[in-house]
């Protein structure tokens, strides 16, 4: 078992919103509007199905998490996204975090979590 990537902004959005914001997103997400979600609360998520992805837990698939905070970004202006792990809001997805992310995902360090992994497994 692993931690989940999870993509959010906390509510409550109106049920209006919601949907002219599941439109854009679709509109920049390649139509796909499934795994956009609205909970009872009126939190908004995105249902990535992937890895968390962060320095230190390089498991996920990066540039596509990114591509979603992205997405949530323009889908809802105005609103603040966040990213965490297993429906834990975790921290702001701001224009810094972004940065500092890639900056890892860019440095050599990006896959240590699998170079760790495979040297344990397979020696070296």
């Amino acid at each position: 078992m692993g931690l989940d990537a999870y993509v959010s902004i906390p509510g409550p959005i109106p049920a209006d919103e919601f949907e002219a914001g599941k439109e854009r997103f679709a509109a920049r997400n390649l139509g796909n509007q499934e795994g956009l979600t609205r909970d009872s609360e009126g939190n908004v998520y995105v249902e990535t199905w992937a890895r968390l992805w962060a320095p230190g837990y390089e498991r996920g698939p990066w540039p596509d998490i990114h591509s979603w905070i992205m997405g949530l970004r323009f889908a809802f202006p105005g609103r603040r996204v966040y990213y965490g792990a297993d429906f834990d809001q975790g921290s702001e997805a701001d224009d810094e975090l972004l940065a500092e992310y890639w900056a890892h995902w860019c440095g050599p360090h990006w896959n240590d979590y699998r170079e760790r992994r495979n040297a344990a497994v397979f020696g070296g």
